[in-house]
């Protein structure tokens, strides 16, 4: 079986078979060996047993309504099927597992399903740790922002409290969009794995800290790569080596479109450029880019979208906010939209924040456009409303009589960055000043 083939279809292992041996429901055993037999995923928690006077259409409708209501089990297990990922380098939960490809660990799960409009949708996220120990410095700060302004479909996610770097990546779902976001989201996985081991060293020698070894608890440190560890230059790279997958005609249908929320969209042969709206910010939340000819460095062709968001800012609180942004969108946010991609400051001589990402070649489907676009509009109206509520939120708290304490928010922890970023830098320049003192010192009582 080609990588290619591993990666894009889920196959039956001999867990499964295993498992089957341990079901005595005669008919929840048959519907399994079904399902294996078509090679279709299995959700976690079609495995558990069931006692054997459950009856059959009692069965049918628990799958059901755990199918309808919960899609998060079945698209972890795509991803670990899909990877081909072997029982003895990972350690699976109840929805989600880890695995360790070579040094680093990554960690792949579902939240649990939370309505939204109607839709049970479940957040999937990913997280390799990449390095530890690594100093809070603007010089690293601006090094990684460089890094995320070239983003895939996951972003360097910084996180100054615990002194780490990690590659992080999340999407949203429901029985809908299960099918889509299962390709998208499983593509994701595999590429940060390997860029994660790809650039560990290069980044701890640019960036300072470690790389964030790790090992399986009862196999040990694994010493060879897995293959998934070659998916870039196997699969994506000689996918992207060709023409970008999108035509003309696509690019003009998406500007047309009524589902995506655009104001005045300008399409140019394979440039789709517009102002994105919210139902609140109808003249417009971001700028919107998609283009179907731009070239990644490492992935070659494929859809790059970028979303600009002018801000005033001095350059280093715009450099702070957007990791803030990235750690947000990793941990806490709610925008429910696709985090393939990373936030940073906008290259000069413009002022801003822009979110990167880009789609390889061998990712790009039908109607990617629209749901990329969704993503960014809902994106670009979460960020504007996260900010514009923190700067409301400290306005009010200054103008308080006797407030003392600055609330915890996304703007508050940027100024606390570039405070940190100047204090360290004045340290510096201090120690220079000191260590420059003393060579002179020296040197006169050499002279004498």
């Amino acid at each position: 079986m080609s990588l290619f083939d591993r990666f894009r279809r889920p196959r039956p292992t001999s867990e499964q078979l295993e498992r089957l041996s341990r079901i005595t429901h005669g008919q929840q055993r048959k519907a399994l060996l079904s399902a294996i037999e078509r090679g279709e995923e299995i959700p976690a928690y079609a495995w558990e047993p069931l006692p054997e006077n459950f009856d059959t259409a009692s069965v049918a409708r628990r799958v059901e309504e755990q199918l309808r209501t919960d899609v998060g089990p079945q698209i972890i297990d795509a991803v670990y099927q899909g990877m081909g990922i072997d029982q003895a380098w990972s350690v699976r939960e109840a929805r989600g597992f880890t695995w360790w490809g070579h040094r680093l660990g990554q960690r792949i799960w579902a939240e649990p399903a939370r309505d939204s409009d109607g839709f049970a949708v479940v957040r999937l996220s990913a997280e390799t740790a990449v390095l530890r120990n690594v100093p809070n410095t603007r010089e690293l700060a601006d090094r990684l922002a460089g890094f995320n302004h070239h983003a895939s479909m996951s972003a360097f996610v910084w996180d100054p409290t615990q002194a780490s770097i990690s590659l992080r990546c999340a999407a949203y779902a429901h029985p809908e969009t299960a099918e889509s976001v299962k390709g998208l989201f499983l593509a994701a996985c595999g590429l940060q794995a390997a860029d994660a081991h790809i650039k560990a060293d290069p980044l701890a020698q640019l960036l300072g800290g470690h790389p964030a070894v790790s090992e399986h608890p009862l196999s040990g440190p694994r010493p060879k790569p897995d293959n998934m560890l070659s998916v870039i230059e196997q699969l994506f790279a000689p996918r992207g080596a060709g023409p970008g997958p999108f035509s003309h005609e696509e690019f003009a249908a998406a500007a047309r479109s009524r589902v995506l929320p655009w104001t005045d969209p300008q399409a140019k042969g394979l440039t789709l450029r517009g102002i994105v709206r919210s139902a609140d910010r109808p003249s417009g939340t971001g700028l919107l880019t998609m283009s179907g000819d731009s070239r990644h460095p490492q992935l070659g062709s494929g859809l790059l979208s970028v979303l600009s968001i002018p801000i005033e800012y001095e350059p280093d609180m715009l450099l702070a906010v957007s990791h803030e942004l990235n750690l947000a969108e990793a941990t806490t946010a709610t925008a429910r939209s696709y985090f393939f991609g990373a936030w940073c400051p906008e290259p000069k001589p413009r002022q801003g924040l822009a979110f990167a990402s880009f789609i390889p070649t061998a990712s790009c489907r039908p109607g990617l456009l629209d749901a990329i676009g969704l993503s960014m509009a809902a994106r670009a109206a979460w960020a504007t409303h996260l900010i514009e509520a923190a700067s409301t939120e400290m306005k009010a708290t200054r103008e308080e009589s006797g407030a003392l304490e600055i609330p915890q928010n996304t703007l508050s922890r940027s100024i606390g960055r570039v405070l940190e970023w100047q204090a360290a830098a004045a340290l510096d320049r201090i120690h220079q000043q000191l260590g420059s003192q003393g060579t002179e010192a020296s040197e006169e009582d050499g002279g004498e």
